[in-house]
């Protein structure tokens, strides 16, 4: 199975490779290839790569530097020596195991760089987890929080889909690597974490965190996230105020039945180019949304309480697709100019009188 070159390249850089460079060498060697931006190596490198480091401890996998397999990850957990030496473990099994590990052995794993559980379900989590972590993936992880004493200063991605996190951490953390949080699907999630000191954040995915209300204040003016996904967040009712996120690309709320309303944009946030708002219960956009320049996408489809949009949407010069279908109450009164880019929209189930509006024409 590949993985996405954007990830393999974050994980490498961090861990003090120069991935621009050896990624095009491995390559023009035929020791990887490259499709569809994932990453894959021919099955005999693995195999012989995976012997190498079985070879390191024949006997003891707990003293071997990289394990994948659960029945060497399960000795690993249960042995009284080593441990100090693993760097990486790599676990997805192809169907739901449970497990009962000593979770005090990641205590003694102070190497540990890169972990990644999957389909694995434990009654508790660990009380420990190594501060060297660049990259974390555990779905389903079982405890309410990360370890309290954590670091996570060298954290570049964190994926914890499904988990049973009430929220990430406690207080405000330093963060300045970290670049991807996914928490979708984390029912139990009630709290965001401060942002502030997550500086570099690109990508926060909430999808599915149905016990949601509300984001920290500090999604609102972060400077680097890119894309925020908020789908079907059941209980989502507060955004921040104010929106200035000079670097946002795509933000996603369809679902979000429960949020009435879309804040008012007051900086820079020219790079937005798709704002998905479906099946929200905003029953009106700010007419601060002029401000968004560079949107190409703007989809309300099926906004029961939409009853009106701003004329300022005229001066929207870049956008090429609008959906208003299904928006049972909205009228459009306002008169508005032609915005040549339009190339798509969809006013269907609403009434027939905005179907002629000059707006769209």
């Amino acid at each position: 199975m590949g993985f996405k070159i954007d990830r393999i390249t974050r994980i490498l850089e961090s861990s003090g490779f120069h991935a621009g460079i050896g990624i095009p060498v491995l390559i023009e060697r035929s020791l990887i290839s490259v499709s569809r931006d994932q990453v894959w190596m021919h099955n005999l490198l693995q195999i012989m790569g995976k012997e190498i480091v079985r070879c390191e401890s024949p006997e003891e996998p707990g003293r071997r530097s990289r394990l994948w397999t659960y029945e060497d990850v399960c000795l690993a957990m249960t042995e009284n020596t080593g441990k100090e030496k693993i760097e990486a473990i790599f676990l997805g099994m192809p169907g739901i195991k449970e497990a009962q590990w000593n979770m005090k052995a990641f205590s003694k794993m102070s190497r540990l760089r890169l972990l990644k559980i999957d389909n694995v379900q434990f009654l508790e989590g660990p009380e420990d987890l190594s501060n060297k972590l660049r990259f974390l993936e555990w779905n389903s992880y079982p405890s309410k929080s990360l370890p309290a004493g954590l670091q996570v200063d060298v954290l570049v991605e964190l994926h914890m889909a499904n988990s049973s996190l009430e929220q990430l951490w406690y207080g405000c953390k330093s963060a300045v690597n970290l670049k991807v949080i996914n928490l979708s699907n984390s029912l139990n999630l009630s709290k965001t974490p401060d942002l502030t000191g997550i500086l570099n954040l690109e990508r926060l995915i909430l999808e599915g965190c149905t016990s949601l209300s509300k984001v920290h204040p500090s999604l609102g003016r972060h400077k680097k996230l890119e894309y925020v996904n908020l789908v079907n967040c059941k209980s989502f009712r507060i955004l921040p105020s104010n929106l200035e996120m000079e670097s946002l690309k795509f933000f996603t709320l369809d679902g979000c039945s429960k949020l009435e309303k879309f804040p008012d944009i007051v900086g820079n946030m020219n790079c937005l180019m798709e704002l998905c708002l479906d099946g929200t219960g905003i029953a009106e956009l700010s007419s601060s949304i002029h401000h968004l320049i560079g949107l190409e996408v703007l989809s309300m489809n099926n906004c029961k309480n939409l009853e009106s949009i701003p004329s300022s949407i005229g001066c929207l010069k870049s956008l090429k697709k609008l959906d208003l279908s299904n928006c049972s109450e909205l009228k459009i009164y306002q008169e508005f100019g032609k915005v040549e880019s339009l190339e798509e929209f969809d006013v269907s189930g609403t009434s027939k009188d905005n179907h002629q509006h000059p707006f769209f024409f």
